[in-house]
């Protein structure tokens, strides 16, 4: 296949591709999410995605075969990368705050699912998500106490979360069943 067949069959793809992702983006909109559809959108994303990176190794690899220094490719390969509009959000979302845990064990998941973004965050360092620990607890809680009974360092990080999660995290469970 020549390289203008090439190109137009990556366009197809991509057209595809898009109209695919921008489905399953209006799909979870609704307020009823149907899960069952959701999932087939996602296998058909898949799919478009497949067959699209075929067709993009296709073209690179026609592209590399050209003699002119590989600057045909280079202009391609950038192209590739950001065919993907960035649409920003056309609303502002309020500002989160982060929920105060008490240590009411029936609390807890639902403490930790939000937490868990600041502490799965490698680019927060250590010292700082235990600054972030101790804002997030209530004050004269069984779970200040815990907290505050380590000293507010890197090091005492990890220590805390685990004793936090042994202590309250278990406990859920236990209420759960």
């Amino acid at each position: 296949m020549d390289l203008k067949a090439q190109k137009a069959q990556r366009r197809v793809l991509r057209t595809a591709f898009i109209l695919r992702a921008n489905k399953i983006e209006s799909e979870l909109k609704n307020d009823v999410v149907d899960l069952q559809k959701i999932s087939l959108l996602q296998v058909q994303l898949k799919d478009k995605y497949l067959r699209l990176e075929a067709a993009q190794e296709a073209v690179s690899g026609t592209l590399l075969q050209l003699e002119d220094n590989g600057e045909e490719f280079e202009t391609d390969f950038t192209d590739a990368e950001s065919y993907l509009p960035d649409t920003p959000r056309k609303f502002k979302l309020p500002k989160l705050e982060l929920r105060k845990f008490g240590g009411d064990p029936k609390e807890f998941l639902s403490f930790w699912s939000q937490f868990q973004k600041i502490h799965d965050d490698g680019s927060i360092p250590d010292e700082d998500k235990m600054q972030y620990l101790v804002a997030s607890v209530e004050p004269k809680s069984k779970a200040e106490r815990l907290i505050l009974s380590f000293p507010a360092t890197a090091a005492n990080y990890p220590k805390a979360v685990d004793q936090l999660k042994e202590r309250f995290g278990r406990e859920e469970l236990l209420v759960q069943i």
